[in-house]
């Protein structure tokens, strides 16, 4: 089955463009950035710090050392910048974040380049995939195609139709399904993903029973043959064939 089918597209006309509006993320409570510090005087910018060496390090670790050398957004919204203090982070996007920390460790160092970049983006992918689990986006651009591909694509009695998106919001959990046939889900406020977006793939209806059939018909032919075995002895012994 085909995914993104347009039925107004001919052969030999032009493309369908169809456009969307791309909210940019804000942070919440939870979420984990990477606040690098770049100077002339390497010897001051190593206090404000959490790693030294080049930046980038805490982003291409892995998730485990990316979350104990980031900050993690608290219930206030702050992040607690060595040798600065708290900043109110939370509800802005990161260019915002970048901007205000900029500002707060411009104060204390003169010449300095602030370079945030969050590093807990984290999508989950279940259900009829060949490779289901979670996984880390090293950006904040992420599509429902792309983290299906992620997730090796989806197996072949997937239901393209009905795919289940859980989506983490501060009020709550929201549940939306999509329809991966359909083109105009590009403009879906579902196609562009958010962290801790967790996307579950539900099997093509009257397929889930079939896939069972192969170890049902195996374990009733088990049975039938013991039975057979058993119902040959007992008329043997009852002719009197054996003792």
């Amino acid at each position: 089955m085909l995914y993104l089918q347009d039925e107004a597209q001919q052969p030999g006309t032009g493309p369908v463009v169809y456009t969307a509006e791309r909210k940019p993320y804000t942070l919440q409570t939870g979420d984990v950035l990477s606040v690098q510090i770049k100077g002339v005087d390497t010897e001051l910018q190593s206090s404000f710090n959490i790693t030294s060496g080049a930046f980038g390090g805490a982003i291409m670790a892995d998730p485990a050392t990316q979350y104990v050398n980031g900050y993690t957004i608290d219930e206030n919204g702050d992040i607690p910048l060595i040798s600065v203090g708290k900043v109110r982070v939370k509800g802005l996007t990161i260019e915002q974040a970048q901007e205000i920390c900029q500002k707060r460790i411009g104060a204390f160092l003169r010449d300095a380049t602030v370079m945030v970049k969050m590093v807990s983006f984290k999508i989950t992918v279940l259900g009829e995939v060949r490779r289901p689990g979670y996984y880390y986006v090293n950006n904040l651009r992420c599509n429902l195609l792309e983290a299906i591909g992620l997730g090796g694509d989806l197996t072949p009695i997937a239901n393209r139709k009905r795919l289940k998106l859980i989506r983490q919001l501060p009020t709550g959990s929201e549940v939306a399904y999509v329809d991966l046939t359909d083109a105009k889900i590009i403009q879906s406020p579902y196609y562009n993903l958010q962290p801790n977006d967790i996307i579950f793939v539900e099997p093509l209806s009257g397929q889930t029973p079939r896939k069972n059939f192969a170890p049902v018909s195996l374990g009733l032919g088990i049975v039938s043959g013991l039975v057979t075995v058993t119902l040959l002895v007992l008329t043997i012994r009852r002719d009197g064939l054996v003792r």
